[in-house]
């Protein structure tokens, strides 16, 4: 993360296998182009891929300016909230739980199954820490 809390250009996840496939497969269209147009003397073919490769460069330009900010961590006031496990958590593995209604990563020091209710007793970074709530009556 950057000072001013933006991601950084290469850590961003909107880089996915689309838009990686999509800026290679015009950048490799464009240079065959160009290659093609200057083997021939074509010049249409090296105003297309010319033309190709600056496209390609615009939407490189335009990806690196996107301002993507961070999900923020949930709040202190999250701990002592009460949520159900999902995915098993055992003191080796992280699990899932469910609290107010959105999944969290959970660490314990105690195996807890899915079902069972737990509540947040830390926030250690992007993980909640959890431990089994007690039975109700």
């Amino acid at each position: 993360m950057t000072a001013g809390g933006n991601v950084g250009f290469f850590s961003r996840l909107r880089w996915g296998p689309g838009s990686v496939a999509t800026v290679v497969s015009v950048a490799v269209a464009a240079a065959l182009l160009i290659a093609l147009g200057v083997k021939e003397g074509d010049v249409v073919l090296e105003f297309s891929g010319g033309l190709l490769a600056f496209v390609d460069l615009i939407v490189l330009v335009a990806k690196g300016l996107e301002n993507i900010t961070p999900k923020t961590l949930p709040p202190r006031e999250i701990i002592g909230a009460q949520g159900v496990v999902v995915l098993r958590v055992t003191p080796s593995r992280p699990g899932v739980v469910s609290v107010r209604g959105e999944l969290w990563s959970a660490t314990s020091n105690e195996v807890i199954e899915e079902g069972e209710r737990v509540i947040v007793v830390a926030r250690d970074g992007i993980y909640l820490r959890v431990s089994r709530a007690p039975k109700e009556p």
